[in-house]
């Protein structure tokens, strides 16, 4: 008799069958959506649930269940971190099956199994890609070339207004100087023809 005997069998042995629930279990927590039969849908459907409501209590037995379902350490504690909280308000009811349409091949009906809650994205931040990186750069460049000519610019133009006024209190100076040397050789020329006439 079949009492109580309603597992699917899935055309598969016991081992490849634990196997194979197993790890759609794991990848439903890592992807949150996967799509395949329908039949493995729900009986994978059994499984989630069952690990589900292990982690809304996290104790030393659960998780040592779960990890037998599990088999990887960081796996499991990340599941009571973050699947365990987000479905403590639920009383049951964490996975959902969407139907599609027959597959190609064989003609087997396929699903989407995935969380109930799924987990909030993050805002995507823009990275800027190498191109853009580089026309900053440029435009960087460009600028501070910029302000280096500018800056040479007003260095020679305060340069300028200073040498005019230089020039200016130099001039008389210069002129006064030749004035000078002229006035001595006219001084010269008169002594040496004084000379001259009081000897004849």
């Amino acid at each position: 008799m079949r009492h109580k005997k309603n597992k699917r069998k899935l055309g598969r042995t016991t081992a490849h069958r634990k196997a194979m629930l197993n790890n759609m279990v794991r990848n439903i927590f890592i992807a949150e959506t996967i799509t395949t039969t329908l039949a493995n849908a729900k009986e994978a459907k059994k499984a989630i649930e069952k690990v589900i409501t292990l982690t809304k209590e996290d104790t030393l037995a659960n998780k040592r269940m779960v990890y037998n379902v599990l088999q990887d350490h960081k796996m499991t504690s990340l599941v009571f971190k973050e699947i365990g909280p987000r479905f403590k308000d639920r009383a049951g009811g964490y996975t959902r099956i969407v139907h599609l349409d027959t597959r190609a091949g064989d003609g087997a009906k396929m699903a989407i199994l995935s969380l109930v809650e799924l987990k909030p994205k993050k805002a995507k931040v823009k990275v800027a890609s190498k191109q853009t990186k580089e026309k900053a750069s440029k435009a960087n460049e460009e600028v501070t070339k910029i302000t280096k000519e500018e800056k040479k610019a007003t260095a020679k133009a305060e340069t300028k207004k200073v040498t005019p006024k230089e020039t200016k209190k130099t001039a008389p100076e210069a002129s006064s100087k030749d004035a000078e040397q002229k006035d001595e050789g006219f001084l010269k020329n008169l002594r040496s023809y004084l000379k001259k006439g009081n000897k004849e």
